[in-house]
C-alpha cells in the first residue's frame, strides 16, 4: 500500500470528501488530490496535523511507505554506502515535499518582490541625490573657484570641496572678499549657484 492509498483510506473511513480534508488540514483540494494519487508529498509540518487528524503517530501514518523502501532496498544488490544514500534519499522524501512546485513558485514570487523593492529603492535614491555627481562633476574645481569668485565680487576662494547639502552633492567654496566669507555653493553639473551666505 502507498502513502497515497493510505490518505485514501483514513479519509474514506472518517467519512470525509476531499474538501472536507482539505478545510481541515488548511490546504486545497488539489493538494489532497496530489498527495492521494502520489504526485507530492507532505511536508513534515502538514505530516503533523494529519497525525493529530487521524489520531495516529506520523510513524503509522508512513508506515506502509517505510515498509516498501524497505523492501526495495534490500531486494537491490546492496553495495554498502551508494544504496543506503538512495534509500535515505526516498525517506527524505517522505518528509520533505522537493515536487512542491507552488512553494517554489511563493518564494521566487518573494525574492523577485524583494529584488524589485530594493532595485526601485536604489533607482529613487540616486536619482533624487544625484550621487553620481560626486564621482562625474561636469563642473571642476578651478572652474567652480571661478563661479565663486567672480560670484563673491572678487577675492580669494579657497579649494572647493564636493559637499552634501540641501539633499544632493554640491560644489562648497569659501571665498574671503573685503574681510568677509562668502560661503557659496555650486550645482556641479550646471554652474549654477544655489545657495550664497555672507559669514559676517
Amino acid at each position: 500500500m502507498t502513502f497515497g492509498d493510505k490518505l485514501i483510506e483514513l479519509r474514506k473511513q472518517s467519512n470525509m470528501t476531499q474538501e472536507n480534508l482539505a478545510e481541515k488540514l488548511n490546504v486545497t483540494r488539489q493538494t489532497i488530490s496530489n498527495w492521494e494519487l502520489n504526485q507530492t508529498k507532505p511536508d513534515l509540518d502538514q505530516l503533523k496535523s494529519m497525525s493529530q487528524f487521524y489520531m495516529i503517530s506520523i510513524d503509522e501514518l508512513v508506515d506502509n511507505e517505510m515498509k516498501s523502501i524497505r523492501v526495495e532496498s534490500s531486494s537491490e544488490n546492496f553495495s554498502g554506502g551508494r544504496e543506503t544514500n538512495k534509500m535515505l534519499l526516498k525517506i527524505k522524501k517522505l518528509f520533505i515535499n522537493e515536487d512542491n512546485s507552488s512553494n517554489r513558485k511563493r518564494k521566487f514570487k518573494m525574492y523577485l518582490i524583494t529584488i524589485s523593492i530594493i532595485v526601485a529603492f536604489i533607482i529613487i535614491f540616486v536619482a533624487t541625490t544625484g550621487i553620481w555627481t560626486r564621482f562625474n562633476a561636469n563642473i571642476s574645481r578651478e572652474k567652480a573657484m571661478d563661479i565663486a569668485v567672480s560670484h563673491a565680487g572678487g577675492g580669494r576662494a579657497n579649494t572647493p570641496e564636493l559637499d552634501w547639502k540641501i539633499w544632493r552633492w554640491l560644489w562648497y567654496v569659501e571665498v574671503v572678499y573685503d574681510g568677509l566669507m562668502h560661503e557659496i555653493y555650486i550645482n556641479p553639473n550646471t554652474g549654477e549657484v544655489v545657495r550664497y551666505e555672507i559669514d559676517r
